[in-house]
C-alpha cells in the first residue's frame, strides 16, 4: 500500500463538477487553489492595499510556490527560506514604520484585526523552528527519517497560520482608507 503523503486521487472529480487534471496531487491542488485565490483577493481588495500588503501577497505567492516545489529540495529550500526572510523583514518594517506591536496591544483594533495579529504572530514563531529543521535536513546535519515528519508538522501548521493571517489581512484594509 502506497504511503498517504504519496497517494494519487484515484479519480480526477472532486465536488460540484471540478475536475483536477491526471497527475496533480490533491497537495498541489490545494496550494494551486489558494494561489488562485490569493489573486482575486488583491484584485478585489486593491483599490485599498497599501504597500505591505502587495509585498505580503508576494510572500504568500511564494509560500505557494515553495510548497509545491517541495519534490525538488534545492528549489523548495530556497524558495521557502526567501519568503521566510521577506515575511520575518516585513514584520520588522512593519514595526519600525507603524509601531505595530503598541497598536497589537492597545487591543483597540476589531476581533478580525486582531485574529490577522494573532495568527502572524504564531505564523512568525513557527518559522525560526521550520527554518533550523528544514536546513538541517537539506544539509544532512539532521537524520532524515527521525526529523522529516517533525519538520512537515511545524512547516505546515505554520502555512496554515501564515494562511489565516493573508486572508485576514484584507481586514485591515479599512484602517487604513
Amino acid at each position: 500500500m502506497k504511503d498517504a503523503r504519496n497517494m494519487k486521487l484515484q479519480s480526477n472529480q472532486l465536488f460540484l463538477g471540478w475536475t483536477m487534471p491526471q497527475g496533480l496531487d490533491l497537495t498541489r491542488f490545494v496550494i494551486f487553489a489558494l494561489t488562485s485565490l490569493s489573486i482575486p483577493s488583491l484584485i478585489y481588495f486593491s483599490h485599498g492595499l497599501t504597500p505591505y500588503m502587495m509585498i505580503a501577497a508576494f510572500n504568500y505567492f511564494l509560500f505557494c510556490a515553495g510548497l509545491a516545489l517541495k519534490n525538488s529540495t534545492k528549489i523548495h529550500a530556497r524558495t521557502m527560506t526567501l519568503a521566510i526572510t521577506l515575511d520575518l523583514l516585513l514584520v520588522l518594517w512593519l514595526q519600525w514604520d507603524r509601531n505595530a506591536i503598541a497598536t497589537a496591544m492597545e487591543f483597540s483594533l476589531n476581533p478580525l484585526q486582531q485574529s490577522h495579529i494573532f495568527t502572524s504572530i504564531v505564523a512568525t514563531a513557527l518559522y525560526f523552528p521550520t527554518l533550523f529543521l528544514g536546513w538541517g535536513l537539506y544539509l544532512g546535519v539532521l537524520p532524515r527519517q527521525k526529523y522529516r515528519s517533525v519538520h512537515l508538522g511545524v512547516a505546515v501548521t505554520a502555512f496554515v497560520f501564515r494562511t489565516l493571517g493573508f486572508f485576514l489581512m484584507f481586514s485591515m484594509i479599512p484602517r487604513y482608507l
